[in-house]
């Protein structure tokens, strides 16, 4: 009887050891267990842009922006101020009048020094053309100093010129007053000259237009006057 009851306590000391063996592996297993993955959302993680790039990518925009500007501020013609601009148009003032001046010039040396004989008359209308049958006796000289002498047939006189690019006006000046007989053409040439405008020469001859641009007293040269 004795014997019987040692094998029940062993019996139940086994069966409460592997029992206790049991729960204590259950426990390790719940221990070691891999923790569950957190859900995801099926959003892409954002893009991490390192900070040297975006700096990078922020200063070359800029650097691109400046050479825009610099292109359009060189296509662009530079304002002048309002002193430069005085300054311009002071300048070409000073072209233009330095142009005028040295036709004027070129005009006065060709004319000046010689003695021009009166060959022709074109007006006109029905007057149409004169020519002057003795134009030794009709001539003009120019001098460089500004003045001019005239022969008109017997008579003589002269006066002072203003010469303007091509303007020309023939100032009164004194004069011989002598009856050169019939024929002369004295008053008539000494009317056009007072009313002479402007200068020309054409092929090498002196074309003065008196009274208007379709009156021409054409001129031809008698050669160079000295000591004037």
């Amino acid at each position: 009887m004795k014997l019987k009851n040692t094998s029940v306590g062993l019996v139940l000391l086994l069966t409460i050891g592997l029992m206790a063996a049991a729960v204590f592996s259950l426990g390790c297993a719940e221990q070691e267990a891999p923790a569950e993955p957190e859900e995801t959302t099926g959003e892409e993680p954002a893009e991490t842009i390192p900070e040297d790039a975006g700096q990078a990518a922020v200063e070359e925009e800029e650097v691109e922006q400046v050479e825009v500007e610099q292109e359009e501020a060189g296509m662009e013609e530079p304002e002048m101020n309002e002193a430069e601009q005085e300054g311009s148009e002071q300048e070409e003032s000073d072209q233009e009048e330095s142009n005028q001046e040295g036709a004027e010039a070129t005009l006065a040396e060709e004319i000046s020094n010689i003695e021009w004989q009166w060959i022709e008359l074109q007006e006109p209308g029905l007057a149409g053309k004169t020519e002057v049958s003795n134009p030794e006796d009709y001539t003009i000289v120019f001098s460089r100093h500004g003045t001019y002498s005239i022969k008109a047939d017997c008579n003589r006189g002269g006066g002072s010129y203003m010469l303007e690019g091509n303007s020309l006006t023939l100032g009164a000046g004194p004069m011989t007053l002598a009856e050169c007989g019939p024929g002369s053409l004295y008053d008539q040439y000494v009317t056009l000259l007072s009313e002479v405008i402007s200068v020309e020469m054409e092929n090498g001859q002196l074309v003065l237009y008196s009274g208007g641009e379709d009156s021409m007293m054409i001129f031809t040269n008698g050669g160079v006057v000295e000591g004037i």
